[in-house]
């Protein structure tokens, strides 16, 4: 018979901080210290509570007896925080569909499952988060520490194991721990895997920090180690992609959106506008933020571009606006500058003419001199003209739609966007003034700036 045991078949979020039910407890009116001096506190017990019973494991009522004992509390208060710890822990704890798949295919070579598990918890407990998991099957064994008093990283818990299976068995062992799922098993003669990816990464371990940084930060740590872990494809390919998106883009853009609703909050503002198309992912994130957080904050989503906002918000073609119509970039050309204009070259011919570009190369990269020729050119009367004219056409399209979308309701808002320089917003503003709307608090969060 092989028997394979593991203790990463479920995992939480993260350690539990004892933070939130700490919340929860001054808030009930429960005690009056500080949540952070209790999450503290807790802990502290619980190392107390093991020096008690040196070499043996601890369980969770022993540990809320310890903190009782220190502050006077009542058998009916303790009952009631470690309900809370119990809840909370049953709420984050999580399948990791990497270890999910392992038991599946284990269970479909007729392996036999155990669980063993260091821990403080109840053995009935443990039972249940795997039940909710779906990872518990009629057949499979548990031992917990707390159960048998004795833990897998002093080795006893491997040797009650042994002598509670009486028959022969090919024991193969998998966790996350390298001494007390490795190296112990190992010393032992039990053949064990180190099971790295259930271990906290570089890039979290750094969210998490040092010491005591607050629930907050603890559980941003075990949030991006959950969504690394719910990758089920094995090649290396779309390992990289996917772990650069759990532990840098998807922490770096929630951080940013987080921003821009506290900073909302905090001045009033009750709409947010995310400029297409950068802004759809953002937009996304922001309504799953608000949803869970309650954020009094409408997120919607706005169309916006260059060639819609630009032309729109130029009521004048001065040299002033000759920035967005003639950048600096590597290449531009006379039928990119018309575009933006929203002017046909082709019937302005004799204008180009004069200075010297013709209708058969307006595709070609301009030099330097040739572009301050086409300044020249595009600041011609009749070209100022029929630019002005198409920018009124487009400015009166673009406040309607800002009037579809309530931008034009009150001053209660702002644009949010990936941004470099402010140009757009720039041009918005100057829209809204011609559409009679005062700009004065006009605000824009921009990701690049």
């Amino acid at each position: 018979m092989c028997l394979t045991l593991s203790s990463q078949g479920c995992t939480p979020c993260h350690k539990i901080c004892s933070w939130p039910w700490g919340e929860r407890a001054q808030q009930a009116g429960w005690f009056t210290l500080d949540p952070s001096v209790f999450a503290l506190q807790r802990v502290d017990a619980e190392s107390a509570a093991r020096r008690r019973v040196p070499g043996a494991e601890v369980g969770l009522d022993e540990i809320y007896a310890e903190l009782g004992h220190r502050h006077g509390w009542s058998e009916q208060l303790l009952q009631r925080l470690t309900a809370a710890e119990l809840e909370l822990e049953l709420t984050c704890s999580q399948q990791v569909p990497v270890a999910a798949a392992r038991l599946a295919q284990d269970r479909e070579a007729g392996h036999r499952i155990a669980f063993i598990s260091d821990t403080y918890l109840p053995q009935d407990f443990v039972r249940q988060l795997l039940l909710n998991a779906g990872l518990w099957k009629d057949g499979d064994a548990l031992w917990v520490s707390q159960a048998h008093r004795c833990s897998k990283a002093s080795s006893r818990l491997f040797a009650k194991v042994r002598e509670e299976l009486s028959e022969p068995i090919d024991w193969l062992h998998w966790g996350d721990n390298s001494h007390s799922d490795v190296a112990v098993p190992r010393s032992m003669g039990i053949a064990a895997e180190a099971f790295e990816d259930g271990r906290l990464n570089r890039f979290e371990d750094v969210v998490r920090g040092k010491g005591h940084k607050g629930y907050a930060m603890s559980k941003l740590a075990g949030v991006m180690r959950l969504a690394r872990l719910q990758r089920v494809r094995a090649d290396d390919r779309h390992k990289t992609i996917w772990e650069i998106s759990t532990d840098v883009v998807g922490p770096l853009l929630f951080g940013f959106v987080h921003w821009c609703l506290q900073c909302s909050q905090q001045r009033g503002l009750k709409r947010l506008y995310f400029v297409a198309r950068d802004g759809q992912i953002l937009q996304r994130i922001a309504e799953r933020i608000v949803k869970h957080w309650s954020y009094d904050i409408e997120c919607k989503y706005l169309c916006g571009s260059r060639q819609a906002w630009h032309p729109a918000g130029m009521t004048r073609l001065v040299e002033q606006e000759l920035g967005w119509i003639l950048p600096p970039t590597k290449f531009l050309s006379v039928q990119q500058a018309f575009e933006r204009l929203g002017v046909d070259p082709a019937k302005h011919v004799d204008v180009l003419a004069r200075h010297g570009f013709s209708l058969e190369r307006i595709t070609e990269n301009l030099d330097l001199l040739a572009r301050q020729r086409l300044k020249a050119c595009i600041l011609e009367k009749c070209i100022v003209t029929a630019a002005e004219t198409r920018s009124a056409v487009k400015r009166e399209l673009l406040q309607a739609y800002l009037q579809q979308e309530g931008v034009l309701n009150d001053d209660k808002f702002a644009i949010v966007d990936i941004g470099w320089s402010g140009n757009l917003q720039n041009s918005l503003s100057r829209a809204l003034v011609a559409a009679g709307h005062s700009t004065t608090n006009l605000t824009g969060f921009y990701f690049g700036f």
